[in-house]
């Protein structure tokens, strides 16, 4: 499990992660890319006004109902090995993703309609994408656990965090291709990804450990 640590060590944390998901090519940059033709860079802003709106309902929703039990070493240490489990797969798939992926082709076969508003696009790809779902089931609930130790504070600091990153990429991505698709070159693409995979890979590896600490810890204090 991640150290708590200071606010700004959450905050960052909480943006760090936030950016390595954020960058993987997936439902929501397919949203941006489809909204691009007809709001122009705006369409990043108004995509993760949406996500962040859902973001912000399952926070409250963790909070709300798994505050009481979310304290409890054991239940820490399933989550942090879980997290991290997830994490390095995420990493893998994301490592092999960077092999080929380009923005064009993330971008194609999206399916969204560009009529949608990119603020309800916003919402849908982020309800009905799984990864999201399973990443807010097991990884996301980990860093609200954190954040609860401080109060609404802690849960306030984790969410501008969280957002935040995808605030930054993807405002990135609306603007550089409403200026052109020149100013986001493939190799540079595929490093960025490919890096975010390593990230992901490593910070899965701390959740796990930290996991398993927490958990041989918490059994020792009790033998």
């Amino acid at each position: 499990m991640p150290e708590t640590g200071s606010s700004r060590n959450l905050f960052i944390s909480a943006f760090l992660i936030g950016f390595s998901g954020a960058i993987v090519p997936g439902p929501m940059l397919a949203a941006v890319i489809a909204s691009v033709p007809r709001y122009g860079a705006w369409a990043g802003p108004w995509v993760v006004l949406g996500h962040g709106l859902a973001e912000v309902v399952v926070i409250a929703m963790l909070a709300a109902g798994l505050g009481r039990w979310l304290s409890r070493d054991r239940v820490l240490a399933a989550i942090g090995v879980v997290g991290g489990a997830a994490l390095i797969w995420f990493g893998w798939i994301t490592l092999e993703a960077a092999r080929t992926v380009t923005l064009s082709k993330a971008g194609a076969g999206g399916g969204l309609s560009i009529s949608m508003h990119p603020f309800v696009a916003g919402i849908v790809t982020s309800v009905l994408n799984p990864y999201w779902l399973f990443w807010w089931a097991t990884i996301g609930v980990t860093y609200v656990a954190l954040g609860a130790q401080r109060g609404g504070r802690g849960l306030c600091t984790f969410g501008a965090g969280h957002v935040l990153s995808d605030a930054v990429w993807f405002t990135f991505v609306s603007t550089a291709l409403a200026l052109g698709r020149g100013l986001i070159g493939d190799n540079v693409f595929r490093f960025i990804v490919g890096a975010c995979g390593v990230g992901l890979m490593l910070f899965g590896l701390r959740f796990a450990y930290g996991g398993l600490r927490r958990g041989v810890g918490g059994s020792e204090e009790k033998s």
